[in-house]
């Protein structure tokens, strides 16, 4: 029997690993075995009738033609902000923005941003011509029940509020692992959750309001946008 794989897209730092746990347990409460794997470490003979594969860049999906996809977005501004808290901005090195300051010249370091964000708008507009549901990430730190529900409606799995309450819950008790590389059942990251405390540099802000404020305004984010996430 083939599977039914369901695609967890979007951009990093985005919500795709909430919503790639909350998929897999919308199915697992709806009565469907399900397997979750990252895109590289995919197994398509894996024996249970759903697969849910986690990814980012949108060009690797069309190795999946026949798949369903969700998919998620975020204020660029707190993108940015997460990334520089994660280290996952720097030419492919795990260093953060302020590290990249002290050797490069400012110059390049907004490059580095504008390349990154360039590139998540472009993917983003891919991403919602073939996803069933893009989900707002400040939608879902805001009621996550309520996206648990807009989650199971897009794949077609029947499940109740209490079974929406209590996935809910248990996405909201997910902790990263505390070294090593991300967990391969959840696709946490160590140090994966954060806090709001931290708004990142004012004038990367600042930046990314000015460089990408149609598309900021075209998916309701104002100039000065309060924060959601970690």
């Amino acid at each position: 029997m083939t599977a039914r794989v369901i695609l967890c897209g979007g951009g990093s730092r985005s919500g795709s690993t909430w919503q790639y746990n909350a998929v897999r347990a919308i199915l697992r409460e709806a009565g469907t075995p399900a397997y979750g794997a990252w895109i590289e470490d995919y197994d398509p003979a894996r024996p249970e009738p759903a697969h849910v594969v986690k990814l980012h860049r949108y060009r690797l999906a069309a190795r999946f033609p026949d798949a369903l996809a969700v998919g998620c977005y975020r204020d660029l501004r707190d993108v940015v902000r997460s990334l520089d808290r994660m280290g996952w901005l720097g030419n492919g090195r795990a260093a953060t923005l302020r590290r990249l300051v002290d050797r490069m010249l400012p110059l390049n370091r907004y490059l580095t941003v504008r390349r990154f964000l360039d590139e998540y708008v472009r993917s983003h507009a891919d991403w919602t011509g073939r996803a069933i549901h893009m989900m707002r990430y400040e939608d879902m730190v805001r009621s996550p029940v309520d996206e648990v529900h807009h989650l199971a409606r897009a794949i077609g799995a029947a499940i109740d509020e209490t079974q929406a309450q209590r996935i809910a819950a248990q996405l909201a008790a997910l902790r990263p692992p505390e070294g090593g590389g991300a967990d391969h059942e959840t696709q946490l990251h160590p140090g994966h959750l954060g806090t709001t405390a931290d708004r990142g540099d004012p004038r990367l802000r600042r930046f990314v309001t000015r460089r990408y404020r149609d598309w900021l305004a075209a998916h309701g984010y104002a100039a000065e946008a309060s924060r959601a996430g970690p």
